[in-house]
């Protein structure tokens, strides 16, 4: 519940712009999580981070946040591959 809490309120100091709240709300929130946690808030984390010039945590939350993204092109990338071969 308290995670939740933490989202919430990440996402409420985020639409403000302001990025410092928002980033502890978000690493309280993603704290073991990061793997499972949903790629749009990864990704203003990430936003969040960048902002306040800590490059590290930026680069880990927006390459967590990519890595769905880069494995849905590859598989599209070989089924459209297949589907060429076929034709």
């Amino acid at each position: 519940m308290l995670t939740r809490i933490a989202l919430l309120s990440a996402e409420s100091y985020y639409k403000k712009t302001d990025y410092k709240n928002a980033l502890t709300g978000y690493d309280k929130y993603l704290a073991g999580k990061e793997a499972t946690a949903s790629k749009s808030v990864l990704l203003r984390a990430g936003y969040s981070a960048f902002v306040l010039n800590e490059e590290a945590k930026a680069l880990d939350y927006l390459k967590n946040s990519l890595q769905i993204l880069i494995l849905l092109a590859f598989i599209l990338l070989i089924i459209s591959v297949q589907i060429y071969l076929k034709e």
